[in-house]
């Protein structure tokens, strides 16, 4: 039943293990992304790899007053809902350390800029 469904028996062998074939944009895509990245190159001056630390940076989660879970633990009765804190803030820090440490790595091993 399954070779069935997934139409293995319909086709012969050797379409199956063929490489895929790009589509038709594929090509136009790859021109597009790659003079955008020259052009923010010369625009700017920074790499993408730089950009990529960077963006890094400004989507880490970075706590500094967790409200939020404060509240929760309020309305069930905490005595002290923030003592949370240290525990957050070496969880945000030990987050951004590990999100640079990784660009850092994962660009050297590219031959980005170390």
């Amino acid at each position: 039943m399954a070779l069935l469904l997934t139409g293995c028996l319909f086709r012969p062998p050797d379409e199956l293990y063929r490489r895929p074939e790009r589509s038709a944009g594929y090509d136009q895509l790859a021109e597009a992304i790659r003079s955008v990245k020259t052009g923010l190159e010369g625009q700017f001056g920074v790499g993408c790899e730089d950009a990529v630390i960077v963006s890094g940076d400004n989507t880490a989660s970075i706590q500094l007053l967790p409200t939020t879970v404060a509240s929760v633990r309020a309305a069930f009765g905490s005595a002290a809902p923030f003592d949370i804190l240290p525990a957050v803030w070496i969880s945000s820090l030990a987050s951004v350390t590990v999100g640079l440490l990784t660009a850092r790595l994962l660009s050297r091993r590219k031959g980005g800029p170390a």
